[in-house]
């Protein structure tokens, strides 16, 4: 290859010299050319070209742009064996050392020939703003040169978008955007790794750092500053911002999330971002793109690269630009080798098949540039939400020969897919402005994101490039597709159009976090002692040597052993513990820990000890013979030394023939969690229980229940149809005593003097909506006065009481409520919070016309049930009173049981409201 280059560079040379002869010859205005001669420089054609065509302009010195590359690799690959600190410091020191060496005589001789350059140490090159061919033929002669090449114009893949406005209100945000809950990122969320300690990074048009779902992520706004954290490398601005909208966009893929959690487009909301504008609009010229290669190496404030900081370095930098070329460049090679051996994961998106003029698939080799290289992760593209190939999406394979995937598939791309079909995210029009846009662009921070996830769950990845990404592609959702090359894994899988799959954030992240673990089994254990226990402790293939372990908190009077001890990475050691008869008793926590030549891992278990079998609990509450108890009365007894649980029983009858209710706790108390019968005599006892046995039970104690409290139902539906059966079947099934009040269509509703009588009142209204619904303005009166009593309970059940009207004093102050959208025809309704969360979903059947409602709840007041519209029923709890607004009919929930389990949580949750025992909390 290289014999071919001096062969079509001397050839080139010569054509050039007699050009420039005949030119002279034409009194054209030509420079003197020097002699050309062989040389092993690698001078690519296009470039001579580029000086003909000026040449042939006849405009006088002509000037060219081009790179000069230069011989000298330093040797990076000590940086790897270096923490993150020195690894960063060692390749920016030995990068700047080689290029100060390299270029000097080079930068020497362009300072003398008056010629505007930039130097890199990123890629040991200089970018040539503009040279005459006589200072170029000059540099033929330096040795120390490798290539001259053009210069280089990426792109920004143009993304199909829709634009939803200046606000977010102007469409109905949807909080966890349904791109990031198909590929699991919010179960990550749910383990606690959000990102946190991670900072990505994007080379791209700038990002509107302002944004309300970016603001707070940014580094810059901890920092109070920009330095380090924003370069604007194309656009020259020194603070955060976006001349197309495509980086703000990419950016809160990433890492967005608003302050009130209604907008949640991001992968990895807790990382941190800083960016460098490496794009004017949708062009990213080559002087931008290097400035940022290095900037993302070592950040420095605008303006004073001297202050070039490694330490403020990103984790992983995302990618979505590039160019259709269908061949390997190498331009950009040198950058993305500095970015790993700083320990920087590199991501690029594939590219758009309608950029680059392809048809859609766009068929084999179509991934352009630098998503090419091997040591790049390329992402494809995938529906929003369904998994399936998006046909924009560029194919592989790659002619980069260093292309080497698991399982020996070589020149594989992409590697993973991503969502990149309407995905939702920040644009720069406003501080709150967003759009959907599909492409590549919008699948590849979706990984970028992963990564961060990844690395803060399992820190010894991080800098790992290549077990990160096997991770990431063994862990993929597989998406088989016959690209037709011919050289696909079994079924299909990996393949040049889909690669390994669709990402799977929680599968990545579990294997990620067992990597880079060490993990004690079982967490748990009890010991009667004298005795012995195990546990297995699996060491992770992330320890990079021997791996010794020791353990920390072993009780007072045992002993321990590891088998092996040191262990082997990616192997297992039993520890074993031996407890005597003298050991100390009760809960242990011990922490197992892994050490290695640089890492640390623990895992923490418990150890229960117990020498002697427990002593029978004496019981406290209620008492003896105890009368007017609670139905739901807080069971209370001694504590016993050593009893590791106790099992309470309740029953009907002495003997413990008929056992009513019985729990196993841990504590010396309980709160029963349904309520018993009214007006009835009950039998309770408990015995304790450890490893080493069980206790004879206490002595059985008896308690009377309270009598019935009474419930006024008024029926104020028209009675077309009439649905008061509804609620008197459900109370009779419940066995409570209860009396109707009808109020026959009419204004005739109950009296304060009337609802004194009576400890809870539900009021329905049916379908009644052509006359006044639900409570009129002497019995709102009434029943505020009749709350304010003290240890009242009200259930209105109504979808009309609001449309007929309007939004009442009585419900603001007494139901809570802020709010109510009329006729939202609720379908399904589903109970929330700690009462109503076990309810449903029920899927509604009304007995007559469905005009539900949709209710807020004000700062007072709580959800009780949400339905498929918005929220509809609300509950209030004072102290004084409870109150609870429901918006949909309980005659619409399916069956008869629906009904009884619904109402009899709203009596859980009331209480016996004729003596309130306010909740406590043991």
């Amino acid at each position: 290859m290289k014999n071919y280059r001096k062969i079509l560079v001397a050839f080139l040379c010569i054509l050039g010299v007699m050009i420039l002869m005949v030119l002279g010859d034409q009194n054209r205005p030509v420079e003197a050319a020097s002699v050309y001669q062989e040389t092993d420089i690698e001078i690519e054609p296009e470039l001579i070209q580029q000086f003909q065509m000026e040449a042939d302009t006849l405009t006088g010195d002509h000037q060219v742009g081009y790179l000069i590359y230069f011989d000298e690799k330093p040797d990076l690959t000590p940086a790897y064996e270096l923490d993150w600190e020195a690894r960063g410091q060692f390749v920016i020191t030995v990068l700047q050392d080689a290029a100060e060496s390299a270029q000097r005589d080079v930068r020497s001789y362009l300072d003398d020939h008056r010629v505007s350059y930039q130097p890199f140490w990123i890629d040991n090159l200089i970018l040539v703003e503009g040279s005459t061919q006589q200072t170029f033929n000059g540099l033929l002669a330096f040795s120390e040169i490798s290539a001259l090449r053009v210069r280089r114009m990426m792109s920004i893949p143009e993304p199909t978008f829709e634009d939803f406005g200046q606000k977010a209100g102007d469409v109905l945000p949807t909080a966890i955007e349904s791109n990031i809950t198909h590929v699991n990122a919010d179960d990550v969320w749910a383990f606690g790794y959000r990102g946190e300690g991670m900072v990505v990074a994007n080379i791209d048009t700038g990002v509107r750092g302002t944004h309300e779902i970016l603001l707070r992520q940014y580094r810059g706004t901890a920092t109070s500053s920009d330095d380090f954290n924003w370069l604007g490398a194309a656009g020259g601005s020194t603070t955060p911002v976006d001349d197309h909208s495509h980086g703000t966009h990419t950016m809160g893929t990433m890492v967005g999330e608003d302050y009130t959690l209604t907008n949640q487009p991001g992968m990895a909301p807790g990382a941190q971002w800083i960016a460098c504008d490496g794009c004017e609009g949708t062009s990213c010229p080559d002087a931008a793109l290097l400035t940022c290669a290095q900037w993302i190496v070592a950040p420095y404030p605008s303006g004073e690269m001297h202050l070039a900081d490694s330490d403020m370095r990103p984790h992983v930098v995302n990618n979505s630009w590039g160019d259709c070329g269908r061949s390997y460049d190498n331009w950009y090679q040198d950058s993305v080798d500095a970015w790993h051996a700083a320990g920087i994961y590199p991501v690029f998106s594939n590219g758009n098949s309608s950029n680059c003029s392809y048809s859609s698939p766009p068929g084999l080799n179509t991934v352009g540039n630098p998503a090419r290289y091997g040591n790049v992760t390329g992402v494809g593209s995938t529906g929003q939400s369904n998994g399936a190939y998006a046909t924009h999406s560029n194919w592989g394979p790659t002619d980069n020969p260093d292309t080497i995937n698991p399982a020996g598939y070589a020149n594989l791309k992409p590697q993973v897919m991503a969502p990149g079909v309407s995905i939702r995210s920040a644009t720069n029009s406003t501080d709150s402005s967003y759009g959907s846009w599909n492409g590549t662009s919008m699948s590849a921070p979706h990984v970028t994101g992963l990564v961060a996830l990844m690395w803060q769950a399992a820190p010894c990845l991080i800098g790992n490039y290549a077990t990160t990404e096997t991770i990431l592609q063994e862990t993929a959702t597989p998406i088989p597709y016959d690209s037709g090359n011919g050289d696909e894994g079994p079924g299909n899988v990996p393949n040049h159009a889909t690669g390994w799959g669709e990402i799977n954030a929680l599968a990545a992240v579990q294997v990620a976090r067992e990597f880079c673990s060490l993990d004690a089994t079982p967490e748990s254990q009890t010991i009667c002692a004298p005795g012995d226990v195990q546990y297995d402790v699996r060491l992770g293939p992330g320890f990079t040597s021997d791996v010794t372990l020791s353990l920390l908190g072993n009780p007072t009077g045992s002993s321990l052993v590891f088998s092996p001890n040191p262990g082997s990475p990616n192997s297992t050691s039993t520890l074993t513990i031996t407890v005597s008869g003298s050991a100390t008793t009760g809960e242990h926590s011990l922490e197992v820990s892994g050490n290695s030549t640089s890492e640390v891992y623990s895992d923490t278990v418990t150890l229960h000890i117990a020498s002697t079998v427990p002593d029978s609990p004496v019981l406290t509450t209620p008492g003896n013979s105890a009368a007017d108890v609670s139905v739901q009365p807080e069971m209370i007894w001694g504590p016993v030394a050593q009893a590791d649980e106790y099992l309470l029983e309740i029953a009907a009858d002495s003997g413990f023939s008929t056992v009513v209710y019985s729990a196993t706790v841990t504590g010396n108390s309980h709160q029963i969690d349904t309520w018993l019968n009214f007006d009835a005599t009950y039998y309770w006892r408990v015995r304790a229980e450890n490893f080493c046995g069980t206790s004879t039970y206490s002595t059985t104690y008896n308690f009377a229940t309270s009598t019935s409290p009474t419930v006024l139902l008024v029926d104020d539906d028209d009675n077309n149809p009439d649905v008061q059966s509804y609620y008197s079947a459900t109370l009779n099934a419940l066995n409570y005593d209860f009396t109707i009040w009808d109020t026959d269509n009419s204004d005739t509703e109950p009296t304060t003097q009337t609802l004194n009588s009576f400890d809870f009142v539900i009021w329905f209204t049916g379908d009644e909506w052509d006359v006044v619904t639900g409570p009129g303005d002497a019995s709102e009166t009434a029943l505020a006065s009749w709350l304010d009593t003290e240890n009242r309970c009200l259930l209105i059940v109504s979808q009309d009481y609001h449309y007929d009207r309007g939004n009442t004093s009585f419900m603001d102050t007494y139901l809570g409520v802020d709010s109510i959208s009329d006729d939202q025809y609720q379908t399904t309704v589903t109970g929330t919070g700690f009462r109503f969360g076990t309810l449903g979903s029920f899927d509604l059947s009304y007995p007559f016309s469905n005009w539900s409602d949709i209710v807020t709840p004000d700062a007072d007041a709580s959800v009780a049930f949400d339905g498929n519209k918005g929220y509809a029923a609300l509950t209030k709890n004072t102290g004084t009173y409870k109150t609870s607004f429901w918006t949909f009919p309980l005659e619409a929930l399916p069956t008869a049981t629906d009904r009884e389990n619904a109402l009899q949580t709203f009596f859980d949750w009331c209480g016996p409201v004729y003596v309130y025992i306010p909740l406590v909390i043991r």
